[in-house]
């Protein structure tokens, strides 16, 4: 997190890299643990995003809505955390989307991330979605 908050994105990636080997490994199939993967999926995406792998952020993010959606139809004690977290991942593809030009694919993801919930405007996408 560190080297994330200091915008070393590359170094901060290759922490996450190796985050997620060792969650592979501790096979963490709980609520905290899910959680902790989509949320690594989601600050690796930011990273890529950042330095210009739009296509690896999508990848990612990909994998992060898949996880969220899996939590929120089955755990429904833990269901609002992960509609937090897919509210974020879904605002992250429209940028992502919005940014390699796929404009219906942005403003798709825009409309999930407020159907999920989320609630903060964004003159660019509230307006250019219309």
């Amino acid at each position: 997190y560190c080297y994330f908050f200091s915008n070393d994105y590359v170094k901060a990636i290759s922490y996450f890299e190796n985050l997620y080997k060792h969650q592979l490994a501790s096979k963490d199939l709980s609520a905290q643990g899910m959680f902790s993967l989509a949320e690594n999926f989601h600050k690796m995406a930011i990273c890529h995003f950042s330095i210009g792998n739009v296509r690896s952020a999508l990848d990612l993010i990909e994998q992060e809505i898949l996880i969220c959606k899996g939590v929120i139809e089955n755990d429904k004690a833990n269901k609002q955390i992960f509609t937090n977290l897919i509210q974020q991942a879904y605002v992250l593809d429209a940028t992502c989307n919005f940014k390699i030009e796929k404009k219906t694919q942005a403003c798709i993801s825009w409309a999930l991330a407020k159907e999920y919930g989320y609630q903060k405007s964004d003159l660019t996408f509230d307006e250019f979605c219309k």
